[in-house]
Formats: structure tokens, sequence, C-alpha cells
């Protein structure tokens, strides 16, 4: 367990945990400091080789929900037993987070359900890397709503060397991406389609494993994807 000055540490905006096997020694609550106190000026977390399935789903750890709530910036890479960040009806809410990283973890299936990705409302950057069974970064639930998933502020996706990957997200539900700028699709197979949802993703760079697009702009994003995977079959 980590000493309680590193648990309340006023000034500690950067934590990097590595190599842990037993992440509920960090998440110990500590009668001698408030769940307010703790680490409240962290804003950068990166974890590395943590051992566990569902880091973000420890429900019985307020504190950590308190921790998520004031990330900017979240890095996980190497983690083997990770299987989603974020499950339905989780109570975790990364509303202030701006960039997510995701490395080499292996038994990834998606990245949040529509219900959680719908609380990331100031995301702005995903990169994914080497993770070899994700099947898509939003996953559906249940039946399409009427609200639909937004991520106003998201304006880079970049995917890479995701050989299980099909879509962004297999869902109904529209999806609006108004600030989205900038897409890089590297090595992703299996890939078919950006979204089944009704946004049309008009004028965004699209770069492949051939390079720059070079698909005149006025076509939308899932038309572009398509028309690159006709190619290759042809080649």
């Amino acid at each position: 367990m980590l000493p309680i000055e590193i648990l309340k540490a006023p000034s500690l905006i950067e934590l990097d945990m590595n190599n842990c096997n037993n992440i509920e020694n960090f998440l110990a609550q500590n009668p001698k400091i408030g769940e307010e106190e703790m680490l409240r000026q962290l804003t950068i977390l990166r974890l590395c080789n943590v051992s566990t399935t569902q880091f973000f789903e420890l429900e019985y750890c307020s504190s950590l929900n308190i921790i998520c709530e004031r990330l900017h910036k979240l890095t996980l890479s190497q983690c083997p037993h990770l299987t989603t960040i974020l499950r339905v009806h989780s109570t975790v809410s990364f509303s202030c987070l701006k960039e997510l990283n995701i490395y080499k973890c292996p038994n990834l299936k998606y990245l949040f359900t529509t219900s959680a990705a719908k609380k990331l409302m100031n995301l702005e950057e995903i990169r994914v890397t080497e993770c070899e069974t994700l099947t898509e970064i939003v996953s559906k639930e249940g039946d399409a709503s009427s609200e639909g998933i937004k991520f106003d502020r998201l304006h880079t996706i970049y995917l890479q060397s995701l050989t299980s990957l099909v879509c962004f997200y297999s869902g109904s539900d529209s999806i609006e991406l108004s600030s989205l700028k900038t897409v890089a699709i590297r090595s992703c197979p299996n890939m078919e389609i950006f979204s089944h949802g009704n946004e049309s993703l008009m004028g965004v760079a699209l770069s492949t494993d051939q390079g720059a697009d070079d698909v005149h702009p006025p076509q939308d994003l899932n038309t572009r994807i398509k028309g690159i995977i006709e190619r290759k079959v042809k080649i």
C-alpha cells in the first residue's frame, strides 16, 4: 500500500504505475485521508502492465471515481487482462478526459459502451495501437436511442495494427463528431466501415496504409473507407 503522504500529494500532476499485480492496495480506503483530498491535482495517469480485467470497474472504490473525473490524459499499455475500460452501467466518469492512449492490451474487446461514451464530452484525441482482439471502439448496447452519441471536441482518431477491428461503432445510434479533422487507419485489415450511425462526416482528412486518401473530400468518411477496401480487393 502506498504511504498516505503519496496519496495526498497535493501537487502531484502526473502518475506512472508499472508492473502492479495488486491494484487494490493502491486503491484501498484510508480513514486518515478524505476522498476529495486524494491526488486532487492528478490529471495525467499512465498504467503499464497492471494486472486487472477492469481497472475502472472497482465499484467499491469511490475514491477511484473522483480521480477519474479529474483526469485529462490517460495511457494504458501492456495490460494483459484488460477487456474494456468502461462497461454498461459504470459509475465511473471521465468527464474531463481529453486524451486517451491505448497500446498493446491483447485482450481488449472495446473501449467503452454507448452510455459511457456519452460521458466523454471533453475527449479530443483517441490513439489505439496493437490490440489484436479489439473489434470496435464504442460498443453498442440495447436498442438505438434518440439522444445519439456526441463527441463534440474529438478532433483526432489514430488506429494502428488492430487486426480484428471492424469499425469505430457498429450500432445504429447517430454519432456526431463535429470537430473531427483527422482519422488515421493503419494495418487494420478487417476494417469495413467507420460507423453505421447516420453522421456523414464530410471533410475529414483520412490517411491509411496507402498514404493520404486520394478520394476527393465531397464523399463522406464511410464511402471513402469502403472505396479503399474495394481497391485493396482489386489489387
